[in-house]
């Protein structure tokens, strides 16, 4: 397998790979399963930037995301629940899993379940892989995922994403949740990444 996980990961144009690692450490560290429009707002987010997020980077397509993600890496599942009823914290059970519809990444009408679609590896395997020392002996060693480094970098994307928005929006609305995807996950998900590091966070 990992001869054909270094085949996978050649793959990803070299423009693309700085944010297909950040996905790929997403997928596999995040503390409940991260949708599909979730993702798509993470990825673009720089918490060593000022502002953290550019507005011009906001346009990511879905598909393009899952583009940027070669098909044996990853699959899409399609909920019941939308985005909304997961964000705060809730990790699907084995029953639910299994439950899971999945979607085909050609589906035209992947826009209009982003917030449904969850975003998994296709494979344990893959994870394994990932996080494992043998991916440094093959030709895509810049792929490896560290535990902690994951965290910290989730960790600081969440809290810099969380800054960006009350920059931007200084009153609680209903619409705040559906105009920044990423929101529910960092409200109620940065404090379990932070106590993952366990007082190792990196500035």
């Amino acid at each position: 397998l990992d001869g054909f996980y270094h085949r996978i990961l050649l793959q990803i144009e070299e423009d693309d790979r700085e944010k297909a690692h950040v996905a790929l450490q997403w997928i596999a560290f995040s503390v409940r399963p991260i949708t599909l429009e979730e993702l798509a707002e993470a990825v673009i987010v720089n918490p060593h930037s000022e502002p953290a997020v550019d507005e011009d980077d906001r346009v990511l397509d879905c598909k393009i995301l899952l583009e940027l993600l070669p098909a044996g890496l990853d699959s899409t599942v399609v909920t019941s629940s939308s985005s909304s009823d997961i964000k705060f914290g809730h990790e699907f059970d084995d029953e639910e899993r299994a439950g899971l519809n999945r979607n085909d990444r050609n589906n035209n009408n992947l826009e209009d379940v982003s917030s449904k679609a969850v975003v998994q590896f296709a494979h344990f395997s893959v994870k394994e892989y990932l996080v494992s020392t043998r991916i440094l002996e093959g030709p895509a060693p810049n792929f490896q995922i560290q535990e902690t480094a994951a965290h910290n970098l989730i960790a600081k994307v969440c809290f810099a994403y969380m800054l960006w928005i009350g920059s931007k929006e200084p009153h609680i609305t209903d619409e705040l949740l559906s105009d920044f995807p990423l929101l529910g996950y960092s409200a109620g998900c940065w404090t379990s990444h932070m106590c993952a590091l366990d007082g190792n966070i990196d500035d």
